[in-house]
């Protein structure tokens, strides 16, 4: 199951947004009123955050930047009700973050938090891939280590014969 977190200072705003992911979203969901308290929650992995990017204390960005730092796969999406190029220019030179403005339908939301765990699921599919081709050269090395044990074994001539 993934796990969203929704972060916005407008408890009416959070609680919508709470709703309609709920609604539509099959997440651990998870909300929070501001972005320092979102802070003392994300000690665990989340994989969407939602948050609005001014609140008082600590902006949207802020968290961001400190969410990414100990989860870097961590989607973003920001939402504001400020037309700001330079807000949207900061979120531009972060990954995995989109930014939309509050006055977006709620249709608009979805498909951003779709797209984003199509992402999400590619990313780990790719993962998962890259594993079991580890696990498989792993197995492989052992197998012919306990085969070839009483030969002269280098690592050129493992590599060679893996």
């Amino acid at each position: 199951m993934y796990r969203m977190m929704i972060v916005d200072d407008e408890e009416r705003i959070a609680n919508s947004i709470y709703d309609l992911m709920d609604e539509r979203f099959e997440f651990e969901l998870y909300r929070c009123y501001s972005a320092v308290e979102a802070l003392e929650v994300i000690r665990m992995r989340f994989d969407i955050v939602i948050t609005d990017i001014a609140m008082p204390g600590m902006s949207g960005l802020e968290l961001l930047n400190k969410v990414q730092a100990i989860w870097p796969k961590c989607h973003f999406l920001i939402l504001t009700a400020y037309d700001s190029f330079d807000y949207a220019y900061e979120t531009l030179r972060h990954d995995r973050v989109d930014y939309l403005l509050k006055i977006e339908s709620y249709d608009t939301i979805c498909q951003c938090v779709e797209r984003k765990l199509q992402s999400i699921r590619k990313e780990r599919a790719r993962e998962e891939n890259r594993e079991s081709r580890e696990t498989w050269l792993i197995v492989r090395i052992n197998q012919y280590i306990e085969q070839h044990y009483q030969e002269d074994l280098t690592l050129t001539r493992l590599a060679d014969e893996v």
